[in-house]
């Protein structure tokens, strides 16, 4: 069952609702006039995102239901008449970058017009459309989003921290071209998998660790939360933790306010919109909840820096 509040359970309620009058070749939806043909293939990427939790555990999809394009951009491949399993097939990432990682690719030549479109009132979320720049809901630090669906994985997962294949670094491990001109050092950082205890990963010392009994899938995604994390501190963005820190830190819930870290729902945000493809990442604003978390409102988050 999806979390109360999450993109997931908000599909088909009022937000998320899309009207069926066709207005020429566009339609009028929550997110605004967008081409008719670009309306149905959100439309049918949604419910199969909404129905992910049973395809993922390899309930039938029905795959003649939806147009192929619909399916590729839910990130589920082409199934045929199988049924759901996992999704199949490189999916997009969303790491979120900022000024120092713009200026390494390029994007930051538009970072001034975003900020005069701002400034003079215009919609935030036109800007993003217009310049992919947006500026964070807590630390309210300029960012932008690439669709790194390019990124992928330059060895047998299975394989890697056993006596075949020995500890590596991240370029090593992962192709992701656009990553690497943001930051270049982070080519050289190790990545070790190491059982953790009560953690999927985390980065220690300038060292990435990932639990080694994931899924291809799931390790990709760990590994995404785990880079933003390291890419908070390089843009001084507001940064993560751990229940054992916020207990540290006089918590009364400390894992609540670990949740509530304004870096930890950054990072678990860049992991779960690995699951949207550029176009839908287009669409569906940054911290607004993702597939499996609620909204989290800037008055509630905490912000560590």
């Amino acid at each position: 069952m999806p979390v109360k509040g999450s993109i997931a359970e908000r599909i088909g309620k009022a937000e998320w609702n899309w009207p069926k009058k066709k207005i020429g070749p566009y339609i009028t939806a929550a997110v605004g006039v967008i081409p008719y043909g670009t309306y149905k293939s959100i439309k049918g990427t949604l419910d199969l995102l909404k129905r992910l939790p049973e395809i993922e555990k390899g309930i039938a999809l029905e795959p003649e239901n939806y147009t192929q394009e619909a399916l590729e951009l839910a990130g589920l491949g082409i199934i045929g008449g199988a049924k759901g399993g996992l999704p199949k097939g490189e999916t997009g990432v969303g790491i979120f970058y900022g000024v120092r990682g713009g200026l390494g690719t390029g994007k930051v030549a538009k970072l001034p017009s975003a900020k005069r479109a701002l400034d003079v009132g215009k919609n935030a979320l036109e800007v993003r459309q217009k310049t992919g720049w947006f500026k964070s809901i807590y630390d309210k630090e300029w960012r932008f989003e690439l669709d790194d669906s390019a990124m992928k994985f330059k060895k047998d997962i299975k394989k890697v921290g056993t006596m075949e294949t020995p500890d590596v670094t991240l370029g090593e491990l992962i192709d992701h071209e656009e990553l690497f001109k943001a930051y270049p050092q982070l080519k050289k950082m190790p990545v070790k998998f190491r059982q953790i205890e009560g953690q999927a990963g985390s980065v220690t010392n300038g060292e990435i660790y990932i639990n080694p009994h994931m899924s291809p899938h799931l390790t990709k995604k760990i590994l995404v939360h785990e880079i933003q994390h390291i890419v908070q501190g390089f843009e001084n963005f507001a940064k993560g933790g751990s229940p054992a820190m916020m207990e540290a830190l006089g918590a009364k819930d400390p894992n609540k306010a670990y949740r509530y870290l304004a870096g930890e729902i950054e990072a678990r945000e860049a992991a779960d919109r690995q699951r949207l493809s550029g176009m839908l990442r287009e669409y569906i604003e940054p911290f607004k909840g993702t597939m499996e978390e609620p909204y989290i409102a800037p008055s509630d988050a905490i912000i560590r820096r």
